[in-house]
C-alpha cells in the first residue's frame, strides 16, 4: 500500500502551503502572535511580502525579519522572502534611480512621416529627441507604400544624410514612409530591464545579497526560497499611432507600442533568423514542407532578402515589427524578435536569479501575469510563459481577482480585470495547465507546481468558495499553495480576504480546516505522476507571427479538457528535445499519444519541420483549422481533407480537423482513456506512482449534483477518500465501473493499490444513506458578533429557520450563529443528519459530543455514535464571513451568500445493499 497513504492517516504529511504575511512597519511587537496563527491555520511556511514596509531593505526591515526568523525556527516553520519592496518584482527596492540610472529599461520607438517622390533633394524633420529619456536616433529607414493600409512593400532603404536636423532623401517615384528608430527609456517606471543581464543584477545586488548579508545562517534550513511577483517586460504605448489595447494585450503588430530593446538583442535575433533561414533553405527530400496544407500555420510565403543579418539590416527589417511587410515577411521579423526577447529574459533574468538562489542553498518560485494570455506577450508579462520561468524550482500562476468563479466553466465573468472581463476559457482551462506542463518538463522541478490563490476576491469569498478553488486547482496537478494572505492590519482594504484579521475573521476555523485538507491531498498526490493523454502545442510563435489577430489555445484546451482527456502545453523547446517511442512523443519521461496544433495562420517553419518528423515516426499529429466553411489558403475547410502532405508529395506533417471532430477522433484511436462521454463538468484527474492508482474527482457545476457511471482503467478492491472530513470507505469494482455520486462543492479520491487484508477489514463497506422521516424542528438561535462579543446572545426561540443577514433578519452581521434543538430519534438503526443548505461554515454537537465541522456541501455527518434512542440535544454554530460588516470593493463582483442554517434539514438511515457492486 502506498506508504503517503500511511502517513496522512498518521497526521505525517508534510506541508504544501506558504501564505503571504503581509508586513507593514512599525507591528513588531505582533509578529510572534501572527506567526503563531498561521501555523495554528495548518501552513508550515510563509512567506514575507513587503506590503509596502518603507524601511526595506534597511534597519527596521532587517530588525523585523530577525524577529520572524527566530520565531519560525522555534516552530520549525519555513519562511520565503518576496523579492523586491512592493510587486510587480523589478522595482530593485529604487536602487536604478539612485544609483544605476544606466541600467535601467531601454525600449525601441519609432516615429514615421509619408513622403510622395519623384523629389530630389527633398527634406525631413528628424524628430525631437527627448532628453530626459536619454532617447537616441539608431537610424533611419524607409519602405514603398503597399497598395492599402499601412502594408510595407519591397525591401527597406537606409537613409544616412542628416544634418541640422534635418534628413536628406532623393525620394524615388512613389509612395514612402520614412521611419525614424529611436531608442528610448519611455515608460519605464526605474524598473529593470529583464532581458540585460547587468539591468538585472541590480535586483539581485538591493534584495538578495542583502538578505544574505544578513541571514546567512538561516539560509537552505529556515528560510528556504525568494519569491518574484509578477515581473514583466513593461512594453508601453506611446502612440500617436493606433490605440493602446490595454496592457493585458500590449505586443508586437500593435501600432504605437515601445518594444523592449538591449544591446544584445542584434546577436540573438540574428541566430533565430538563421536557423529558419536554413530551414527554408533545405531541399524537399530533407523533409522541407514546402508548403503548409491550409488551416496547418503557413510559414511565411516569401523570406525577407536580407541573407545576413547584421546590425544594419536588422535595422532595416525593424518596421516590420509594428506594421505589415508584403509576402508576409513581417511575421519572420516578429519571431526573430520576440524569439530573441524571450530567450534573453529567460538567460538574464529568470536564470540568473534563480542560479543566485541554488548556489546559496535556497529555491526559487513566483510567477508572471498570465491573463488571458498575457504570458505570451510584452506588457505586463514576459513573453513566453515557459522560457520567464525556466529558472526557477516549482512552476507558478496566480488565481485572484475573481479569474476563477465556481461554476462559470461556460461563460466569461465580470472581474476586476481586463476591461472587466474574465475569460472562462483561458482560466478554466489553459492556465492551471500552464502550471502543471512547466512544472512536468523541466526536470529541475520535479512536478512542483505553485498557484498564488483567494487574493483580492473580497470578503465574500467564504470557505466553501475557496475549497471548491483548492479542488479545480488540486485535481488539474496543482501541488504547492501561496494563500493571499495574512495581514498586520485590521480592518485592511488591500484586497481581502484576510485569513486572521486580528480575530475577527469568523471563518478563520473553516479556513484552517480548509488547509489542512489541502495538505493532506497534496501529501498523496505530490510525487505522482499526472496521466496526461496528449499533448498541445504552446503557441507563442504563432500569436508573435500572427499579430495584431491574437492566436490562443483557449478554444481547443476546453474541448479537450470537458470530453475528459487529459493534456500537457508543450513549447517549441520542449519539442525539439522530444523523441518518439513506439508512436508516444516523450519529453522528461512523460509520454503524450498525439499533438494537437491549434489553429492559426503562420508558425515557424521550425514547427513544420518537427511535426513532419513525428508524422513519419508514427505520432498522430492533428492541426485544427479555424472553421468549417473558411477560406483557407484556397481550399475551403471542408475540401482541405484529412491526410496533410506537403505540396511536393513527399511524407505529411499530420492531419487537418475541423475543432470538432478532434475529440471523436481521438475516441476512435483510443488516444485517450474514455472515463465517459457524459457529465463534462466532472474532473479526473489521474496520479500513478508506484502500484498505485489515485483518481481525483472532483464536480465543478454548483447547481445540481452529478450521479454518473465512469470507467476506470482499474479493477477489484479500492478505497474512497473523503480527506476533507477524515472518512475512508472500502468498495469493488469486477470491471472497473465506478458509480460517481457528488453533490455540488464535493470531491472524493479513489485509490487502487495492492492493498492489504488486513487494512481492508478495519474499513466499514461504502454505505447507502436512504432519507427517514424528519419530525418538524423548532430552533433556539444566538449570535456572537466575531471580535466584538464574548458571549452568545439569543435572538429567537421556537424559531423557524431563515438567513441571519436576510431583509428580515441582521444584514450587517458578521460572527457566529448558534442553533439549538431537540430531535426525538426511534429505531435504533445508524443516523445520519443532513442540514441542507448553510450559508457558512458549521460544526455539529450532539448530546455535548462534537463532531466536527463541515466548510462545504455537503453538510452530513453520521451521528449514530454521538445519538441515542428517545430525546437528543442538538446544536449547531455556523459562521460567515465578514463581507456583512466590511463593505469593500472587492466583493462587489461576487453574490453573497445568505447567512445561518436555512435547511431543510433532513433525518437519514444508513444501510448497505448486500453484494452490491460500485458499478451496479
Amino acid at each position: 500500500m502506498d506508504k503517503r497513504l500511511t502517513e496522512v492517516l498518521e497526521g505525517k504529511g508534510g506541508n504544501y502551503l506558504f501564505p503571504f504575511m503581509w508586513l507593514h512597519e512599525g507591528g513588531r511587537e505582533g509578529l510572534a502572535e501572527r506567526i503563531q496563527k498561521i501555523q495554528e491555520s495548518g501552513c508550515g511556511a510563509f512567506c514575507v511580502e513587503s506590503r509596502p514596509h518603507e524601511e526595506f531593505g534597511r534597519q527596521g526591515w532587517w530588525d523585523d525579519v530577525a524577529v520572524i526568523l527566530r520565531e519560525a525556527r522555534k516552530r520549525d516553520m519555513k519562511v520565503w522572502i518576496l523579492d523586491d519592496k512592493h510587486f510587480p518584482t523589478g522595482y530593485a527596492n529604487g536602487i536604478l534611480k539612485e544609483k544605476y540610472p544606466e541600467r535601467r529599461r531601454w525600449f525601441v520607438r519609432e516615429h514615421h512621416v509619408d513622403v510622395a517622390g519623384p523629389m530630389q533633394g527633398a527634406a525631413v524633420l528628424v524628430p525631437k529627441l527627448d532628453a530626459e529619456d536619454d532617447e537616441e536616433l539608431l537610424g533611419a529607414v524607409a519602405y514603398r507604400r503597399g497598395d492599402a493600409g499601412d502594408l510595407l512593400a519591397g525591401e527597406g532603404i537606409l537613409l544616412e544624410d542628416m544634418a541640422e536636423g534635418l534628413l536628406f532623401w532623393d525620394v524615388p517615384e512613389g509612395f514612402y514612409r520614412i521611419f525614424f528608430l529611436i531608442r528610448t527609456r519611455k515608460g519605464n517606471r526605474d524598473y529593470v530591464n529583464g532581458i540585460d543581464r547587468e539591468s538585472v543584477q541590480a535586483l539581485i545586488e538591493s534584495v538578495y545579497e542583502p538578505h544574505y548579508e544578513h541571514f546567512s545562517e538561516y539560509f537552505g534550513n529556515t528560510l528556504v526560497g525568494f519569491f518574484s511577483d509578477e515581473p514583466e517586460l513593461g512594453s508601453p504605448y506611446l502612440g500617436p499611432w493606433g490605440q493602446d489595447a490595454g496592457f493585458y494585450y500590449r505586443t508586437v503588430g500593435r501600432p504605437g507600442m515601445a518594444f523592449p530593446w538591449s544591446d544584445a538583442l542584434p546577436e540573438e535575433m540574428a541566430a533565430q533568423w538563421d536557423g529558419e533561414r536554413r530551414l527554408a533553405g533545405q531541399q524537399p527530400e530533407q523533409g522541407r514542407p514546402t508548403q503548409a496544407r491550409p488551416g496547418e500555420g503557413k510559414p511565411p510565403r516569401q523570406w525577407p532578402e536580407n541573407e545576413g543579418l547584421d546590425s544594419q539590416s536588422l535595422l532595416s527589417l525593424l518596421p516590420g515589427l509594428w506594421y505589415p511587410m508584403a509576402e508576409d515577411a513581417s511575421a519572420q521579423v516578429r519571431l526573430s524578435y520576440m524569439d530573441a526577447v524571450t530567450k534573453l529574459w529567460q538567460r538574464n533574468f529568470s536564470m540568473q536569479l534563480g542560479e543566485w538562489c541554488r548556489a546559496h542553498g535556497v529555491l526559487y518560485t513566483g510567477h508572471v501575469i498570465e491573463d488571458m494570455n498575457a504570458h505570451m506577450r510584452l506588457g505586463c508579462s514576459a513573453g513566453h510563459y515557459f522560457r520567464a520561468l525556466a529558472g526557477q524550482d516549482m512552476s507558478g500562476i496566480d488565481i485572484v481577482l475573481h479569474q476563477v468563479m465556481p461554476g462559470f466553466a461556460d461563460l466569461d465573468v465580470s472581474a476586476r480585470i481586463a476591461n472587466g472581463t474574465a475569460g472562462h476559457e483561458f482560466f478554466h482551462y489553459v492556465l492551471p495547465k500552464l502550471g502543471t506542463s512547466l512544472a512536468r518538463i523541466e526536470p529541475r522541478m520535479r512536478g512542483v507546481a505553485m498557484c498564488e490563490v483567494f487574493g483580492a476576491y473580497g470578503w465574500a469569498e467564504d470557505t466553501a468558495c475557496m475549497k471548491w478553488l483548492m479542488d479545480f486547482l488540486l485535481v488539474r496537478g496543482i501541488n504547492r499553495f501561496v494563500p493571499h494572505a495574512f495581514t498586520d492590519l485590521y480592518p485592511d482594504k488591500d484586497c481581502p480576504p484576510h485569513f486572521y484579521a486580528q480575530g475577527n475573521n469568523p471563518q478563520y476555523e473553516g479556513f484552517s480546516e480548509l488547509m489542512r485538507y489541502v495538505n493532506r491531498v497534496s501529501h498523496l498526490l505530490e510525487g505522482a505522476d499526472l496521466q496526461t493523454d496528449g499533448a498541445v502545442f504552446y503557441m507563442a510563435e504563432a500569436e508573435w507571427m500572427s499579430t495584431p489577430s491574437r492566436r490562443t489555445m483557449d478554444a481547443s484546451s476546453k474541448m479537450l479538457y470537458d470530453a475528459h482527456v487529459d493534456f500537457d502545453f508543450l513549447p517549441l523547446d520542449a519539442l525539439r528535445e522530444a523523441v518518439i517511442e513506439d508512436g508516444r512523443l516523450v519529453v522528461n519521461g512523460h509520454s503524450h499519444r498525439f499533438l494537437a496544433i491549434p489553429y492559426a495562420e503562420r508558425y515557424p517553419r521550425e514547427l513544420h519541420s518537427l511535426a513532419e518528423r513525428f508524422s513519419r515516426e508514427g505520432l498522430p499529429v492533428f492541426w485544427l483549422k479555424e472553421e468549417e466553411g473558411e477560406i483557407l489558403g484556397g481550399l475551403r475547410g471542408r475540401e482541405a481533407g484529412g491526410n496533410c502532405e506537403a505540396a511536393d508529395g513527399g511524407t505529411g506533417m499530420g492531419e487537418a480537423f475541423m475543432a470538432e471532430q478532434l475529440v471523436s477522433t481521438i475516441r476512435n484511436r483510443q488516444l485517450a482513456w474514455l472515463y465517459t462521454e457524459g457529465a463534462p463538468h466532472l474532473r479526473i484527474g489521474h496520479f500513478v506512482r508506484g502500484t498505485a492508482s489515485w483518481f481525483m474527482l472532483f464536480w465543478e457545476d454548483v447547481g445540481e449534483a452529478v450521479d454518473e457511471t465512469i470507467q476506470l482503467p482499474c479493477r477489484g478492491d479500492f478505497l474512497r477518500l473523503d480527506l476533507l472530513n477524515g472518512k475512508i470507505g472500502r468498495d469493488r469494482t469486477p470491471d472497473g465501473r465506478v458509480r460517481v455520486r457528488l453533490v455540488p462543492y464535493q470531491s472524493e479520491i479513489l485509490l487502487f493499490d495492492e492493498l492489504p487484508d488486513s487494512f481492508l477489514k478495519g474499513l466499514e463497506p461504502q454505505a447507502e444513506w436512504e432519507e427517514a422521516d424528519m419530525p418538524g424542528l423548532l430552533w433556539e438561535i444566538a449570535l456572537l458578533e466575531e471580535g466584538k462579543e464574548e458571549h452568545f446572545r439569543t435572538v429567537r426561540e421556537g424559531s423557524e429557520l431563515f438567513s441571519i443577514t436576510g431583509r428580515d433578519g441582521w444584514p450587517r452581521f458578521s460572527g457566529r450563529m448558534r442553533y439549538r434543538t431537540k430531535l426525538l430519534l426511534t429505531g435504533g438503526k445508524k443516523a445520519g443528519l443532513d442540514l441542507g443548505c448553510v450559508g457558512g461554515t458549521a460544526k455539529l454537537t450532539v448530546n455535548g459530543r462534537s463532531l466536527g465541522m463541515r466548510i462545504c456541501p455537503p453538510y452530513l455527518w453520521d451521528i449514530s455514535e454521538a445519538a441515542r434512542e428517545g430525546e437528543n440535544l442538538i446544536e449547531v454554530e455556523v459562521a460567515n464571513t465578514l463581507v456583512h460588516r466590511i463593505r469593500e470593493r472587492f466583493s462587489e463582483y461576487m453574490q453573497i451568500a445568505p447567512s445561518g442554517l436555512l435547511g431543510p434539514v433532513r433525518l437519514y438511515a444508513e444501510g448497505r445493499i448486500p453484494g452490491k457492486e460500485s458499478g451496479d
